[in-house]
């Protein structure tokens, strides 16, 4: 049954990101001259030196797991947790929505955390999981509604 997750959009702030920082390495952000894939070179220890003044695509981009605010995701299935960033498709016409799992160490679709992350999310939403990309390769991700595709290496 595919449908949608409700998570959208960037209002509604429910949980702090703590000690996770994938976005900073898996998004593209061309502001910075930043490819996806690699470390953001602003990335502190106590997270980003220029977050007020960050980009638009910094700003722009919500996390499903922060934003969720129906209690999908659990604690241990944060981003690095779990070893997924999960990317999600604007809803279509009909209400359908498709979550994108990109995975961000190299077994993460194989294990557990990830396996019935996925599993559970299947029953709601179109899942599609992308295959695992070093940081060599890179994935294009783009937002507010344009299409998320993997992009060529």
């Amino acid at each position: 049954m595919a449908g949608c997750l409700g998570i959208t959009d960037s209002s509604g702030l429910q949980r702090s990101c703590g000690d996770c920082d994938v976005c900073c390495t898996a998004m593209n952000v061309t502001a910075l001259n930043k490819p996806a894939g690699t470390r953001c070179k602003h990335m502190k220890t106590a997270g980003c030196s220029i977050y007020l003044d960050r980009p638009a695509t910094c700003r722009d981009w919500y996390c499903m797991w922060v934003r969720d605010r129906h209690g999908i995701f659990s604690e241990a299935e944060r981003p690095d947790r779990v070893g997924l960033f999960l990317t999600a498709s604007r809803p279509d016409p009909d209400g359908q929505q498709t979550i994108y799992a990109h995975p961000i160490r190299p077994d993460a679709l194989q294990r557990d955390p990830a396996r019935r992350l996925l599993s559970r999310l299947r029953q709601f939403v179109t899942v599609c999981e992308l295959p695992y990309r070093s940081e060599a390769s890179r994935i294009a991700l783009t937002f507010e509604g344009h299409p998320l595709e993997p992009s060529a290496a």
